[in-house]
């Protein structure tokens, strides 16, 4: 019995020490810090603003429906005179209100076969404009106000969403300074109710006491004991609720101040 209980302490002041240094001290937060952390960190937050950047995007890749463009043209062949190369370039791009532009220009050569070579450049213009059907910006621009709106659609509900989740960390930084507060009252009432039941219990067996008085400080011990176990439980609950609106693990706790 001796040896194991030397076994059993040697392993519980190996285990003791290691588990002290793997817990964490609790960080210092203040409560504008906690609000700049939530709006840093905040895990639905951030899948917000990346909505918010893919909105960006569609609104940019509409857009792109009416920007310049550039395309080389090119070909080459044989004919019964001699070879025909030409090349060039187009430059085009198309506006909200239908109109279709572009402007192109090329070199043609071709190689005769007795040796002579002929060079022919050209520049060609063309634009077109709907008057009737399919004219105007509210029919060709259908895409990027779709996507302007549904852009500012998600930068409102964005920005709702940030408001919201300051005034959540605000309420909940307060409940937990409330709550610590509770328990440690709920500790002194726990206290003193514990050494008013033991001295109930003496001047019970003394003859001092009924067992009335004796049966309502026990009363009193249990409430007392239930009401800590309801506040450490509704501080538990508040700390991973204000570790998740920080992006933080939720084991996490913070030394408010």
């Amino acid at each position: 019995l001796s040896l194991l209980s030397i076994g059993t302490a040697v392993t519980l002041a190996t285990a003791f020490p290691l588990a002290a240094a793997e817990a964490k001290p609790e960080p210092k937060l203040d409560l504008p810090s906690a609000i700049g952390l939530a709006l840093d960190k905040n895990r639905d937050l951030v899948r917000s603003a990346k909505l918010l950047k893919g909105s960006s995007l569609d609104v940019k890749s509409a857009e792109l429906d009416f920007s310049t463009r550039i395309d080389p043209a090119g070909s080459a062949g044989v004919t019964q005179d001699g070879g025909l190369q030409q090349y060039g370039l187009r430059i085009s791009r198309d506006f909200v209100w239908g109109t279709k532009a572009s402007v192109g220009g090329g070199i043609s050569t071709t190689d005769y076969h007795d040796g002579d070579d002929f060079h022919r450049h050209s520049v060609d213009v063309q634009i077109s404009q709907p008057l009737f059907r399919n004219f105007g910006p509210l029919i060709h621009g259908e895409g990027i106000i779709q996507a302007t709106y549904a852009l500012q659609q998600a930068r409102r509900a964005y920005e709702q969403q940030k408001a919201n989740l300051a005034v959540q960390v605000v309420e909940t930084f307060l409940q937990i300074i409330r709550l610590r507060r509770q328990i440690k009252s709920d500790e002194e009432v726990l206290q003193r109710t514990e050494k008013l039941h033991r001295l109930t219990k003496a001047r019970e067996s003394q003859g001092h006491a009924t067992r009335v008085d004796a049966l309502r400080v026990d009363l009193q011990l249990g409430e007392a004991r239930l009401r800590l176990a309801n506040s450490q439980e509704s501080l538990a609950t508040t700390d991973r609720l204000f570790a998740e609106l920080l992006g933080a693990p939720p084991d996490q706790t913070f030394d408010l101040e």
